[in-house]
């Protein structure tokens, strides 16, 4: 229903930028437990987004990089239209977040230090890997729904080392707050982080070797997992064009 629309104001001084946005809204549900499961898959339940989302963020350039803050406020509403049942499974949430991210640019051929840190509730649909923005609590019976805290992390460092050779070296992290009803095989933590060793023979090819780690920790049925990946990698860049 709702389009994207984009507002953004320029203030006079060329290194600040204020961004307002109007989103088209969406929104996913972690699963539940087998006997929540079993109850909800008998209701008629209507997902419903009154508004679009809203964002705002402002951003400082300079010499030495950037600073940024966002925000981030959406409304998310269901709907029982189940016919014939005592209870009423309708409810609704509001999302919220907060996003502070920075690059710095310091040591060799300007490399840049790249850091972020997101924390909200119910924004887990702007987010990858972080499963869904809602969670059911088995306390006070099945109906009742809440929005699922989480908080992300990024700190990744691109080094220049010469013209020819550069490495990325970070890592990121996701951690949700799950409520009680919650699927025990669900994620609740992740982890990666990886680190290369890049060469550019020329500005159009790149080859190069690259070390990845992740993890992945379940909300209640004792899982975790550990994979480490190795890859080589090659890119070479063309363009040409038709007619005259």
């Amino acid at each position: 229903f709702f389009r994207n629309v984009q507002v953004r104001w320029m203030p006079i001084r060329g290194t600040n930028n204020l961004t307002f946005a109007l989103e088209r809204p969406g929104a996913g549900r972690d699963p539940a437990t087998d006997d929540i499961e079993d109850l909800l898959s008998g209701r008629n339940i209507r997902e419903r987004y009154p508004y679009p989302d809203l964002s705002a963020s402002y951003k400082y350039d300079a010499d030495w990089g950037y600073l940024r803050a966002g925000a981030k406020l959406r409304q998310i509403e269901w709907e029982d239209d189940t016919p014939n049942v005592a209870d009423d499974l309708s409810g609704d949430v509001t999302g919220w977040g907060i996003n502070l991210s920075a690059n710095f640019k310091f040591g060799p051929n300007d490399s840049v230090l790249k850091v972020l840190v997101v924390h909200g509730e119910a924004i887990e649909n702007y987010m990858n890997d972080a499963g869904g923005d809602i969670g059911i609590k088995t306390s006070g019976g099945f109906g009742e729904a809440e929005a699922i805290p989480v908080t992300g992390t990024v700190l990744f460092y691109d080094l220049y080392w010469s013209k020819r050779w550069s490495s990325t070296i970070g890592f990121s992290t996701v951690d949700k707050d799950l409520p009680s009803g919650t699927a025990p095989n669900a994620l609740e933590k992740g982890r990666y982080a990886l680190t290369n060793l890049q060469y550019h023979p020329t500005p159009a090819l790149m080859v190069g070797a690259e070390v990845q780690y992740g993890r992945r920790e379940n909300f209640d049925d004792g899982y975790d997992y550990d994979a480490v990946k190795v890859q080589f990698s090659a890119r070479y860049n063309f363009s040409f064009g038709l007619g005259g």
